[in-house]
């Protein structure tokens, strides 16, 4: 852990008190990366930018039933599997009894289906990534990266995107019913139960993203 990274924790019992008293529906925005989003608690574990620091891996720093909404944004599927239970309850514990978890990846059923029907356009704006970065860095892994079944698995092969694995909505669904959820329902860009919370999705993922809200079921 940094040094920056440290007094992120000590920082942050203070930051999440100041949190929690400026707001009555507390929205927590998990993986935050560099999209710091007003009115949410921004957390993340690699930028140092975010309100505040945490590591998805361990408990989670919030009491049970902290928050109406968690928001995760293409970051489920860089969770190691043996982990991505964990991570699921923990989201669970802090969310309120019907409270909303929107949870967005890469969409495996969509990009098998582009596979098969060869749509090149699909995958065009994944090869151009590569490419630029073929072009920029010189890493000979980016060198596989040129046709559309390459594009495919280049979204599940760790040293591409750091992807530990590829959600379609079947799989997502039962595992987010296993750990709690009851209303589960596959949605798309910047539509679903809220759209307070749905205008968070970027527009850059459409493309390719799984969108599914989650409530968690009252026990």
């Amino acid at each position: 852990m940094s040094e920056l990274a440290r007094l992120k924790v000590l920082w942050r019992p203070l930051v999440r008190r100041r949190y929690f008293a400026s707001t009555t529906s507390p929205k927590l925005h998990l993986g935050c990366g560099t999209k710091m989003v007003p009115g949410w608690l921004n957390a993340d574990k690699f930028k140092i930018g975010a309100d505040v620091w945490i590591d998805a891996y361990k408990r989670l720093p919030f009491p049970d039933a902290s928050f109406d909404v968690v928001y995760s944004e293409h970051t489920i599927e860089h969770v190691r599997i043996d982990k991505v239970a964990h991570v699921l309850r923990e989201v669970s514990r802090v969310l309120r009894d019907g409270g909303l978890f929107r949870v967005t990846c890469p969409d495996l059923e969509l990009f098998a289906r582009r596979y098969v029907a060869d749509d090149r356009a699909f995958f065009a704006p994944i090869l151009e990534h590569f490419q630029g970065k073929a072009a920029k860095t010189h890493d000979p892994k980016y060198w596989l990266v040129r046709t559309k079944g390459s594009a495919f698995v280049a979204r599940v092969v760790q040293p591409f995107h750091h992807h530990r694995w590829m959600y379609d909505f079947e799989t997502l669904e039962s595992c987010l019913r296993e750990v709690g959820f009851g209303r589960i329902v596959k949605q798309s860009y910047r539509r679903g139960l809220r759209d307070d919370v749905a205008a968070l999705d970027s527009p850059e993922r459409e493309f390719e993203t799984l969108y599914v809200d989650a409530e968690k079921r009252a026990v």
